[in-house]
């Protein structure tokens, strides 16, 4: 694979994401979902990565985050998304691929980037038509 455009610096925030292989449904039940917000909450902590915001969509994620001092965020992703895939496919007693190949991460440059991005993110379970406020879904 090619080598990635956009390579995470300490102390940036960046926005992460990814989705099912075509477009599947990516957490099959609420364990599945607490199953990676564990993994992330461990790996983050590992890799010196804060996270900001999040929402775990049922065919997708998105992770807003800070890289700390020493920080790793292509380590924290690999180790991630490598290891929920592991884990799924055990549990699902399925091969291959979970997810659309790569995460995409892009830069947040800029104050009015960032706030956007936060209420892009609570907002993607309203928008779904999954709650009709996002305080109301449990994986944001």
């Amino acid at each position: 694979m090619p080598l990635r455009q956009v390579v995470a610096a300490e102390g940036q925030y960046y926005h992460v994401y990814n989705r099912g292989a075509l477009r599947t449904i990516l957490y099959y039940s609420p364990k599945m979902y607490t199953m990676f917000l564990s993994l992330m909450m461990m790996f983050a902590e590992l890799c010196k990565v804060s996270i900001i915001a999040l929402c775990l969509m049922p065919n997708h994620f998105h992770i807003l985050i800070r890289v700390n001092e020493g920080g790793r965020a292509d380590r924290f992703l690999m180790l991630l998304c490598g290891v929920y895939s592991k884990r799924i496919n055990k549990d699902l007693r399925r091969t291959g691929t979970i997810f659309e190949g790569r995460y995409k991460i892009k830069h947040v440059k800029t104050n009015s980037y960032f706030k956007c991005l936060c209420k892009y993110i609570h907002r993607n379970p309203v928008k779904a038509g999954l709650v009709t406020h996002p305080g109301s879904w449990m994986y944001s």
